[in-house]
């Protein structure tokens, strides 16, 4: 990039933009003048070629370059070349703009990598790191879980394979708030239908990753969430009828005594939540009485049912 011509035209754009408003014939031969004058396709040329870095700094020397900076196909470009993603890979829908998810992916993604870990035989899907900074989980379409040390280098600590389970993958993890339960959703197949599980693994020294126990969630795409260091939420869906359904929040405890291994079984109390729709309306029917807050109704379940 030609720095001393950017300068130039930095402190002459005054001079042009007065010329031009008195209608006075500006000298072609002035260096000003002439990188004004450059059509946006030429500057698009340019500044094609240039890092994020300098693009930014070209922008500030005027009006005109700041605008043919900021171009959409110009950041589209540069975001896909800086991060070598692929081409068929759409922008994320929430994005503002090219230049807005470029400023999103610099100051919000890890850009340093230290170590390429490939024990998973499938995609990864989810990422999930525990409170303390002391390991993260990992969960594939291996249908594995794995639950690996933060330090450098990491090591694998634990691991699940739970198709054994007759699950195809594992699509969600989530560490309880004192770290020593992991809730880990994913897809099971079942007799007659697809659905969703949440298995629950201590991570307790001596424990050895033992599973505590097993949750049906419907459908599948609702992973289920911790309530608590002991008590974790599961959904469930019942249609009723063409324009009725009925939705209903379980409240699981986290392990229970029996043969978890071989069917999923726990020890769950709900609240139901009914909502009828005919035509363009929606009438909503608590089959509980329900107090101010949700969260009251979990306490009180806790409570009454520990």
């Amino acid at each position: 990039m030609p720095n001393t011509s950017c300068v130039d035209a930095a402190k002459t754009d005054t001079h042009v933009q007065e010329a031009h408003s008195k209608s006075i014939a500006v000298d072609p031969g002035d260096s000003a003048h002439f990188w004004q004058q450059l059509p946006d396709s030429i500057l698009l040329c340019i500044f094609s070629n240039l890092p994020a870095r300098e693009l930014l700094r070209a922008a500030q020397t005027c009006r005109s370059w700041y605008r043919v900076a900021l171009d959409e196909y110009l950041w589209k470009d540069l975001l896909y070349r800086t991060w070598k993603i692929p081409r068929s890979i759409a922008r994320v829908p929430k994005a503002l703009s090219w230049y807005a998810e470029y400023k999103r992916l610099y100051y919000h993604s890890p850009y340093v990598e230290t170590e390429n870990v490939r024990k998973h035989t499938d995609q990864v899907l989810h990422v999930s790191f525990a409170h303390n900074g002391e390991l993260f989980a990992t969960t594939s379409k291996d249908g594995s879980v794995q639950v690996w040390t933060s330090t450098y280098p990491t090591r694998l600590k634990h691991s699940a394979d739970l198709r054994q389970l007759t699950w195809k993958y594992t699509q969600f993890s989530q560490f309880n708030r004192t770290d020593t339960l992991l809730l880990v959703s994913g897809v099971h197949f079942g007799a007659h239908s697809t659905s969703g599980e949440i298995a629950v693994f201590s991570l307790q020294e001596g424990d050895e990753f033992e599973l505590q126990s097993r949750v049906i969630n419907k459908p599948y795409d609702i992973f289920g969430c911790w309530y608590n260091d002991s008590y974790l939420l599961s959904g469930n869906l019942h249609w009723l009828g063409n324009y009725s359904s009925c939705s209903a929040v379980w409240l699981n405890k986290a392990w229970v005594k029996c043969c978890y291994r071989r069917a999923a079984c726990n020890k769950q109390y709900h609240l139901q939540l009914r909502k009828q729709e005919y035509r363009n309306c929606l009438w909503y029917h608590a089959d509980l009485v329900i107090p101010s807050s949700w969260d009251s109704v979990l306490q009180s379940f806790i409570y009454r049912h520990s």
